[in-house]
């Protein structure tokens, strides 16, 4: 695989999906800058690339000062976006200070961050971004109502990006995975009985993510990529 750029912006760095993707960029010969949000996110990419060549920079999606620092110090050429967080809740049972707090962190402020990041790449007239999704944002399970919204709409916001800057050089794509064997999907699989042809492992998600951002794919844009084995195309 070729690529054109060489900096790489992971947010969610410190998952295990993120942390996957930064040793196989890596190896790849590309700068992964795997973005920290805490103290522990930092001490987990310490120790997982302690070998390897990277930059971690802290990004922090309720604080705008952390990502124009790094728009500031370094020229991105490709964005990863792996980071979320949690409303595992039944709609029904939710308060509307802690919904309004999760759509005003994952969509809101990541809106922000994404206009200040594509306003970088458009200096060097070329940029693409991958957004890590989730077959969840087609097909929901109970419990994931909020969940499943705000990957609807951050799909949404990736796919007006690539439209609109595509005559710029720079391009998007969103990848839904179906289940994982990492994080939140690990514990899953444990308590539930999946067919293993259906289950996505983190090295199979990041040698899609590194082709997607490669020069092979750059007729790819504006648009979603189920990677779930075909599960939900079954009845």
């Amino acid at each position: 695989m070729r690529f054109v750029g060489k900096n790489l912006l992971i947010l969610g760095g410190s998952s295990a999906l993120g942390l996957e993707l930064a040793i196989k960029a890596g190896e790849r010969g590309l700068l992964p800058l795997v973005g920290y949000r805490d103290e522990e996110s930092l001490e987990k990419i310490s120790a997982k690339l302690y070998c390897q060549r990277y930059e971690a920079v802290w990004i922090d999606l309720e604080k705008e000062e952390s990502w124009k620092d790094i728009c500031e110090d370094y020229q991105i050429d490709y964005l990863v976006d792996f980071a979320h967080t949690d409303l595992e809740s039944l709609i029904t049972s939710s308060s509307e200070k802690s919904v309004s707090e999760y759509f005003q962190l994952n969509v809101a402020s990541r809106t922000t961050l994404l206009k200040d990041v594509t306003k970088n790449m458009i200096k060097n007239r070329a940029g693409r971004l991958v957004y890590v999704s989730s077959t969840a944002a087609s097909r929901s399970n109970k419990g994931q109502g909020f969940y499943s919204s705000a990957k609807l709409a951050i799909e949404s916001i990736y796919r007006s990006l690539g439209i609109e800057l595509i005559s710029k050089g720079i391009s998007s794509v969103s990848v839904r995975p179906g289940y994982l064997n990492r994080g939140r999907g690990e514990e899953f699989l444990k308590n539930n009985k999946i067919d293993e042809s259906f289950i996505t492992s983190p090295e199979d998600l990041a040698e899609t993510i590194l082709f997607l951002l490669s020069d092979a794919a750059h007729m790819i844009n504006a648009t979603e990529i189920c990677m779930d084995g075909g599960m939900n195309a079954q009845k």
